[in-house]
């Protein structure tokens, strides 16, 4: 854990409280706020709370529960007018402290700022009183002092964040050569703690006419050209453009950049609670930046809040460079939450108002696949394919996916000719190897083959209980019954309810003589709700035997031949 998330990690707001006293009618709009809380449904959560409170407006307890879901919630009005109706009480309370802070910064009320900061030193952290301090100076007018006040802070365990604003300080005020200086980072590197942070190096250099150092930063960073921000930057310099600096304008950009890059380290720590409220906090003081929606977009993604995390990706604008990642993501959480058609609509829109972007296409295909919806998805793999570059690292799993879509089609030449040509890109991938060696056996190909690519794939991935499973049946089909046991009794061991592996078992069983244990695994296998068209299958080999049952699937076959 850095030290930067050590000092953040204290945020006392973040627990809740369970002593507050609750009167018969507040019980339940109470425990129903907390239970959404809990389940991180801060929309419900804060309606809940909101009912409560019109019960009883004086508890301290819920205006702090309410507070705090609205701020998650992103609805800070009301957490400020219940922040106002519970001052004095509430004001040493951090959150709140916080917020009223963070609107003195979002309004340019610097001297405010500078009394909420200073009105108690144990309410806030270390990291974010300094921090803000620096910015609150150089508002109040004075940005050489602030400068110092940053560099004050490089023994306190997060000197390498105080020497990024104290860059962005001298970036403001005009002072590029100072901030490059700065930003170049000495012995230790460059102070690129985030993609932000890239990109104001790269902004800085250009502004001191070093284009080409600011290209080779960008080329450092991303040498693929995958990150659309930083692209976007790259392409202006490339055609002779040089950016504004526009990362931090002012006191109040400045205090923004603090929420955000301290929201940003805690959600890469897992600490989503707080990093959302820092991001809101961002959010707040600084409205329409799309990184911060991009965070947020993320942060609830993360905990499964996917309709909220999908209008947080939606509010990034179209001329923005990073539209395109954020309708992905938004299209990837639609899809998440179940809603597929919103999904698809969302990705539709991109291939009309951004084409020549394969990422689109994949995007669809696979959404369609996981629905198997399969004759639906084989054309963007086409689509994706036909614009993607030989070289692109990415082929091995399109190809992969179209054969799925493929297979799944009945189209078995062209799908196993998809596999094959994802395996000459990617030879070791143990599940297309898994999935062509399987697929062989089952229809009775090249089973040698099979069975060594099957045998590749357990060896990438022997933990895998699909794979190992796909290799006890190899050796089943291949009549090798006594070599298929130990294979088949470790996949059930490593995915023990999983129906059609169950299955597999009793089959190996029986073979082996061992009905009593054939007969107890298919039980098994009925009881983990197998897919309907399997469920008689299964019920048949209980009653009459597993010869028995494959002497009547071969009968019918032949019938249905003739």
């Amino acid at each position: 854990m850095t030290s930067i998330a050590r000092f953040c990690l204290t945020l006392s707001f973040l627990v809740v409280s369970a002593s507050v006293t609750v009167a018969d009618g507040l019980a339940g709009a109470y425990l129903s706020g907390r239970h959404a809380a809990a389940q991180n449904d801060y929309v419900g959560a804060s309606n809940f709370y909101k009912r409560a409170l019109n019960l009883d407006p004086e508890s301290a307890q819920l205006q702090n529960d309410a507070i705090l879901s609205f701020v998650m919630r992103g609805d800070m009005n009301s957490a400020l007018d219940w922040v106002d109706q519970s001052a004095p009480r509430n004001t040493l309370d951090r959150l709140p402290r916080l917020l009223t802070l963070a609107d003195a910064l979002a309004a340019g009320n610097f001297d405010t700022a500078r009394e909420y900061l200073s009105a108690d030193d144990e309410v806030m952290s270390p990291i974010i009183k300094d921090l803000l301090s620096g910015w609150i100076t150089f508002g109040q007018g004075s940005a050489a002092e602030a400068i110092s006040e940053f560099d004050s802070m490089n023994g306190q365990g997060f000197g390498v964040l105080a020497q990024y604003h104290k860059a962005l300080a001298f970036a403001a005020t005009g002072n590029f050569e100072a901030a490059g200086e700065l930003m170049a980072g000495g012995d230790r590197g460059p102070l690129h703690i985030d993609r932000n942070a890239i990109a104001s190096h790269a902004l800085i250099l250009a502004n001191t006419g070093d284009t080409l150092g600011a290209a080779l930063i960008l080329d450092q960073a991303d040498p693929t050209g995958s990150d659309p921000k930083l692209s976007a930057l790259r392409a202006e310099l490339v055609a002779g453009n040089i950016p504004a600096f526009t990362v931090v304008r002012s006191a109040t950009d400045g205090a923004a950049e603090v929420f955000r890059a301290l929201s940003q380290i805690l959600a890469s720590e897992e600490n989503t609670d707080a990093a959302l409220i820092y991001a809101r906090l961002a959010q707040h003081v600084r409205p329409g930046q799309s990184d911060v929606n991009l965070l947020l977009g993320d942060i609830l993604r993360f905990q499964d809040q996917y309709i909220v995390a999908a209008e947080e990706y939606s509010k990034v604008a179209f001329d923005d460079p990073l539209y395109l990642e954020a309708e992905m993501s938004r299209a990837d959480t639609l899809a998440e939450a179940g809603e597929t058609e919103a999904a698809i609509a969302v990705l539709q829109g991109l291939e009309r108002t951004a084409p020549g972007h394969p990422e689109v296409q994949i995007t669809l295909g696979d959404i369609l696949r996981f629905e198997e919806r399969f004759a639906e998805a084989e054309p963007f793999y086409t689509a994706a394919l036909d614009q993607m570059a030989d070289g692109d690292g990415n082929l091995w799993r399109i190809y992969y996916a179209r054969g799925i879509a493929r297979e799944r089609t009945d189209q078995w030449e062209l799908a196993e000719t998809d596999f094959r040509r994802s395996l000459d890109l990617s030879p070791n991938q143990p599940f297309v190897l898994n999935y062509l060696g399987y697929s062989l056996v089952e229809k009775g190909q090249n089973l040698e083959e099979a069975l060594e690519m099957i045998k590749r794939a357990v060896s990438e991935r022997p933990e895998d209980g699909y794979i190992t499973d796909s290799l006890g049946w190899a050796y089943y089909r291949l009549g090798d019954y006594q070599k298929a046991v130990e294979p088949m009794e470790r996949a059930a061991s490593l995915v023990a309810t999983d129906p059609i592996i169950n299955d597999h078992l009793g089959d190996v069983y029986w073979m082996v003589g061992r009905k009593r244990e054939a007969r107890f695994q298919w039980r098994r296998a009925l009881s983990f709700k197998p897919e309907e068209p399997e469920i008689p299958k299964i019920k048949r080999k209980l009653e009459i035997g597993l010869e028995a049952f494959l002497q009547e699937q071969s009968t019918a076959e032949t019938v249905l031949g003739e």
